[in-house]
């Protein structure tokens, strides 16, 4: 197999969870959850970061960029 076939072959595989006795709904609420917890989390973290003054800029950009991945991706999931 080439790196390519690789690839193609990764991209449309879908996770099976037929043998998991879990519904696929279930799995998804839940990472949705999770993804929307840890976006409320770094809000919470940058304003207090903030409110404090004496922060680093470049954490507050990192956390910041986080935020709008974990943004982007519940807006994918949800």
């Amino acid at each position: 197999m080439t790196v390519s076939t690789l690839r193609k072959s990764e991209q449309t595989e879908r996770p099976d969870y037929a043998g998991l006795n879990i519904p696929a709904a279930v799995t998804v609420s839940r990472r949705l959850a999770h993804l929307i917890a840890e976006h409320d989390d770094l809000d919470l973290a940058i304003g207090a970061l903030l409110a404090n003054g004496n922060c680093d800029d470049l954490l507050i950009s990192r956390l910041k960029k986080r935020k709008l991945q974990l943004k982007d991706e519940i807006a994918a999931v949800g």
